[in-house]
């Protein structure tokens, strides 16, 4: 945490939003939106593709047919997914 001097003394959310759009202007309310869009994006994509191949992996494995996918392909897919992107 910051030191006492320091901190902004926000004693809510909506006492927080009034105050950064009167001392800093309604803009900076959105000074992290195109990196935190970016960031999003990213991983969806990460995740997406993972989630893909850890698809098509898994259907050579348990032999489903890939237009209708049992739940351990699904599942599985999902879980490689979540966990490389």
């Amino acid at each position: 945490m910051k030191p006492v001097a320091e901190r902004r003394g926000y004693t809510h959310v909506f006492n927080a939003l009034s105050r950064i759009s009167s001392e800093e202007g309604f803009g900076a309310l959105y000074k992290g939106l195109a990196p935190n869009i970016l960031r999003g994006m990213s991983m969806n994509v990460g995740m997406m593709a993972c989630s893909d191949q850890a698809k098509e992996m898994m259907l050579t494995v348990t032999g489903d047919d890939p237009k209708a996918p049992g739940l351990t392909t699904r599942i599985g897919a999902a879980c490689a997914g979540g966990f490389f992107a």
